[in-house]
């Protein structure tokens, strides 16, 4: 399966020609004259400059100077029949032109292309038989240049962005139906500005279920760094300070986690987390301290710390 898998991928090889391809090829002209003075008996005199000027202009299209010439010079400088040849040399490129569209179809070139890139022999295997790879890739540059590439460029990277925020979706998904304290702390946050009482881009608080927007957050905000935590007001005076204090982790030694707060779930204290024990050590020994000092206080009665607990949430 593998092995039929690399041979798809690969592009055809030609086959190595036979001795007799070799000599003919060796006696046949490598260049053909398109255009140059040429001298033919019998044939009419050359024209001058000013009148090969004067067919360029009364003949020639726009950008079909060069197929002019050539029709001139094959036409032995006889006017009316470099005419005729142009003429000719027209309809063979809109033939070529129309059978190349028909060969090249938009739409199952754009399908080829968003699924083989720009694997050009993988692209006219999908297209078929009769699509050579030249035609390809004169095609896809050719079309790069135009504004219709680049809308489909854009939609391209559209679906793409879709898709991986779907497959992200899917997996949160997964993992939230594995933990029912985590799908509780997604939809944790309110989903209107705690101040004005509108929604749209909010910056929430890391501490409890309030969201704000920039210009309604108070203090405010001069300078957000996303790799810091936002705590409002309202959980900066119940931590007593900007940021909440660390104590050592019940699962790990080496780990440190945000004392835990009145009114915030234990998912959302765990997602707080994110410090080591080497960067807080300072932290962690005041702390320390400060439990040493107040064992005394600790040792009251249930009546008092739940008055305490009030007291400070209002």
């Amino acid at each position: 399966m593998v092995a039929k898998k690399s041979a798809a991928c690969r592009a055809d090889i030609p086959p190595m020609l036979s001795q007799e391809q070799r000599d003919a090829l060796v006696y046949t002209p490598q260049c053909r004259q398109r255009w140059g003075e040429r001298q033919i008996k019998g044939a009419a005199s050359l024209l001058k400059a000013e009148d090969v000027e004067e067919f360029l202009k009364e003949f020639a299209w726009l950008k079909e100077t060069e197929l002019a010439l050539q029709c001139l010079f094959d036409g032995e400088f006889d006017v009316p029949k470099a005419v005729g040849l142009l003429h000719a040399a027209r309809r063979e490129r809109y033939k070529a032109r129309r059978g190349q569209d028909k060969r090249l179809a938009s739409e199952v070139f754009k399908d080829a292309l968003a699924i083989h890139g720009k694997k050009f022999h993988l692209v006219k295997q999908a297209l078929g038989a009769k699509v050579i790879t030249r035609e390809v890739v004169s095609k896809y540059y050719m079309w790069k240049r135009t504004d219709d590439f680049k809308m489909w460029w854009r939609h391209q990277k559209e679906k793409k962005t879709r898709k991986t925020k779907k497959e992200a979706e899917r997996l949160r998904q997964w993992t939230d139906e594995s933990d029912p304290e985590t799908e509780a702390s997604v939809v944790y946050h309110n989903r209107h500005c705690e101040l004005c009482a509108t929604g749209g881009s909010l910056l929430c608080c890391d501490g409890c279920p309030r969201a704000y927007h920039i210009s309604c957050a108070q203090p405010p905000i001069t300078k957000l760094n996303k790799d810091e935590d936002y705590f409002c007001s309202h959980c900066q005076d119940e931590f007593g300070g900007p940021i909440p204090k660390l104590v050592p982790s019940d699962e790990s030694d080496h780990c440190m986690v945000y004392f835990p707060s009145l009114g915030v779930p234990r998912s959302l204290i765990e997602s707080m987390t994110d410090a080591s024990s080497y960067e807080e050590e300072d932290e962690q020994e005041d702390y320390s301290d400060d439990e040493n000092e107040n064992d005394g206080s600790c040792e009251s009665s249930d009546d008092s710390d739940s008055d305490d607990n009030a007291s400070k949430c209002r």
